[in-house]
């Protein structure tokens, strides 16, 4: 659930957090009173990992009772018995745009949500932040994913074009002299968004490839405009 060592600053009460808003919400979200949520090993808590099972009890379940805890071991694996979709249905390419979306959806929902908690502003400072810091920590990693170079302007404009198109949003790259221009528009991180939903989603979402363009060993300094259906990013090296 975590990638490397990440997990070793994550506290205890953050996978509570977790178990109680989504795995305990499930009977609630269900209309189903009996459905609750049997944890039998956690991360934080150095067990075998984050593992459980939802129970259907034979009453309706009080608050604190959608959550439980058990010391139970789970069946050994299987994978035979594990489900599988139906390959001419969901082929490779349909599985990982399913992933793509998932990613994307878990993200802004969490900003929103956020928001409604602590407010805006804490929420565009503390979300940009660790959006920021993901995109400087990632950026040698996605772009070896793509193949990109680490370089002048050309490249910077290779990345960012081909990770937006990864998420479905298309492009328009122009590059005059030491400027580099481009157009993002599809959005798709902001479809169906209210509109002062999207205007937190995507105030936090430019800090990511903002992150990103500083990363660059030739560190990059962009200019962003946010249009009603696009992204315009105005992009020159640091001198």
């Amino acid at each position: 659930m975590y990638d490397g060592p990440t997990i070793c600053g994550i506290p205890v009460e953050v996978s509570r957090g977790f178990l109680n808003g989504w795995y305990a919400e499930n009977g609630v979200s269900l209309n189903n009173p009996r459905l609750g949520f049997v944890c039998v090993s956690e991360d934080m808590t150095g067990e075998f990992g984050l593992c459980g099972y939802f129970k259907e009890f034979d009453r309706d379940l009080l608050e604190g009772e959608r959550l439980q805890f058990s010391d139970e071991l789970p069946p050994v694996f299987s994978q035979e018995d594990q489900p599988q979709l139906p390959s001419d249905i969901w082929g490779e390419e349909r599985l990982l745009k399913a992933n793509r979306n998932y990613a994307l959806e878990y993200i802004r929902n969490g900003l929103i949500e956020l928001h409604g908690v602590i407010g805006a502003v804490p929420t565009k400072e503390l979300g940009g932040r660790a959006a920021r810091l993901i995109g400087l920590q990632y950026f040698a990693q996605t772009r070896e994913l793509l193949g990109t170079e680490d370089g002048d302007l050309s490249s910077a404009g290779e990345y960012l074009s081909r990770m937006f198109a990864g998420l479905g949003d298309e492009s328009i790259v122009e590059r005059s002299g030491s400027t580099l221009r481009i157009i993002q528009s599809g959005l798709r991180i902001t479809r169906g968004l209210e509109p002062e939903d999207r205007a937190i989603v995507l105030t936090i979402w430019k800090e990511l490839w903002l992150g990103a363009l500083a990363s660059f060993q030739q560190m990059k300094r962009a200019d962003v405009v946010i249009n009603e259906d696009a992204i315009i990013w105005t992009i020159k090296d640091v001198a």
